[in-house]
């Protein structure tokens, strides 16, 4: 197959530019993808359509007493935000949307960009448009994404019931608190999503000028529709820089 294409319909998600080799029967099979330019439209579980300039990997399936899994190895997705791979496993199971289990690791991703990769059933609308205004730049060489439960419990909230966990380092990193708030940068420090907590934690960044050490930001519940923020700042600044910066925060 080359180039095919499904329309966006309703929630169903919609594609364009899958081409890759299919083998197999209605017991099992297997997609031997290799798409260049795809696009991925899922209105209501993505931000916005995403594009990948390449798309390679391995995908199986088999049907088992009336269930069906789908397996996928070295999966590898790149475009103008990220590079890296991705493997794992889906498994439907009556009345529920199934399980999942998926690895990614990627070894290029541009921070300012992580609103979009998030879907929104992960954070609700209310934390990704935080992240998305938020994040104004950076990059990272080690974002770790880990997804694995059923899916009718995600995002996981309570770990008892599966896990969501991402972990990314970030170098040289933007970040802007709230619209009112001066811009911190020059971020060496990471960012950590994990149960309902969304943290990002710095060990060196710069505030108008003024050099700050440690800096610490913290969503404790994001699941909640109106979202509490802990910030946590130390400077190493001179005393009149540092409450010159301080003057120009709420």
């Amino acid at each position: 197959m080359h180039d095919m294409a499904l329309h966006q319909v309703g929630t169903v998600p919609g594609f364009q530019g899958l081409s890759g080799e299919v083998a197999g029967d209605q017991s099992s099979g297997s997609l031997q993808v290799d798409a260049q330019q795809l696009q991925v439209d899922a209105p209501g579980f993505m931000r916005e359509p995403i594009a990948f300039d390449r798309l390679q990997g391995k995908v199986t399936w088999a049907h088992e007493a009336d269930e069906l899994e789908v397996k996928f190895n070295d999966v590898h997705a790149s475009n103008a935000d990220l590079d890296g791979q991705s493997f794992g496993s889906y498994r439907t199971l009556k009345a529920t949307p199934g399980v999942l289990d998926l690895t990614v690791n990627l070894q290029r991703a541009n921070v300012g960009q992580a609103a979009h990769y998030i879907p929104l059933i992960a954070l609700n609308r209310a934390a990704n448009d935080w992240l998305h205004e938020a994040l104004q730049g950076g990059t990272s060489d080690d974002v770790e994404i880990r997804i694995l439960g059923n899916l009718r419990d995600f995002p996981f909230v309570d770990s008892a019931l599966g896990k969501f966990e991402v972990k990314a380092a970030i170098q040289n990193g933007a970040l802007r608190f709230a619209p009112d708030w001066p811009l911190v940068d020059l971020i060496q420090g990471r960012l950590h999503l994990h149960d309902k907590v969304l943290e990002v934690r710095a060990d060196s960044s710069r505030s108008e000028t003024v050099a700050l050490g440690k800096v610490a930001v913290k969503i404790p519940d994001f699941t909640q529709a109106k979202l509490a923020l802990e910030v946590g700042v130390q400077a190493i600044a001179p005393t009149q820089k540092f409450l010159a910066s301080v003057a120009k925060s709420p």
